[in-house]
């Protein structure tokens, strides 16, 4: 036994812990993820291939894996799409290590130091060599001006790697919320009694979709994801794809990208 468990022991047997009130200090170590649920109701007086059984079959693939070329289960849902993006995440991954290294030598030095030293060696540093490009860039005068984040994202946020998906899932419940990478964790499915006599389907059902955001949510997402509805310039997508039978039924609550 270590002489501090030790300590620790004969306190504790005496009824004394070895901490004061600051340590007790409740500090964030992250937050419990955001599970949201949806409750879709599907019905139909006439097709009920259509207008029920097509959009929840939809709707349970997205809950589960396929089977790819070579028999390996692929996962449903958004992934980062290394195919087509490995050389650009690569190419990101270099100018953001660069950038902090930099940032910490400025820190450290002081930026007309580590120029002078540049110059010492024979190397001439361009304007702006020395900032966090991530977050400033130049303009006409070379004098350095913060970069929008939505334009030139941090390799450390979501806006970044929403670039880098595929097959990537967006919820919007009407003109309210609009969730733009999402996981579809359950669906749940309720029939009711009334079943049709020819086809044997149900002619309403009760469909309980749990999701989850793909990213931790912070305090800025909360700007973009409760929708505006006196914006002047309507939410729109790049690449929108509705889900055969969903859009009829659930209008505006599914796209994949």
């Amino acid at each position: 036994m270590s002489p501090t468990k030790a300590l620790d022991t004969a306190a504790a047997a005496v009824g004394v812990r070895l901490a004061v009130q600051a340590m007790s200090a409740q500090l964030w170590a992250g937050n419990t993820e955001t599970n949201l649920s949806l409750e879709l109701q599907f019905h139909t007086e006439t097709d009920p291939v259509t207008d029920v059984r097509t959009p929840i079959v939809n709707l349970l693939k997205l809950t589960m894996p396929s089977t790819g070329k070579y028999g390996f289960l692929e996962s449903p849902g958004p992934s980062i799409d290394f195919g087509d993006s490995a050389a650009s995440i690569a190419k990101d991954a270099g100018t953001n290590i660069g950038t902090s290294i930099g940032s910490v030598v400025n820190g450290v030095l002081g930026s007309d130091n580590v120029t002078n030293f540049l110059r010492a060696v024979g190397i001439t540093p361009k304007a702006g060599s020395l900032t966090n490009t991530s977050q400033n860039s130049n303009d006409g005068a070379n004098n350095t001006v913060p970069a929008d984040a939505t334009v030139n994202p941090s390799m450390g946020t979501a806006a970044y790697w929403n670039t880098k998906l595929k097959n990537r899932i967006s919820i919007k419940i009407g003109n309210y919320l609009f969730f733009d990478s999402v996981v579809i964790t359950r669906v749940s499915i309720t029939a009711a009694s009334n079943f049709d006599a020819q086809t044997g389907l149900p002619h309403h059902c009760r469909v309980l979709v749990e999701f989850k955001p793909l990213f931790m949510l912070t305090q800025q997402d909360l700007d973009t994801l409760f929708i505006n509805p006196s914006a002047s310039t309507p939410l729109s997508c790049d690449a929108t794809y509705s889900l055969p039978g969903v859009a009829s039924a659930a209008k505006n609550l599914f796209s994949s990208f």
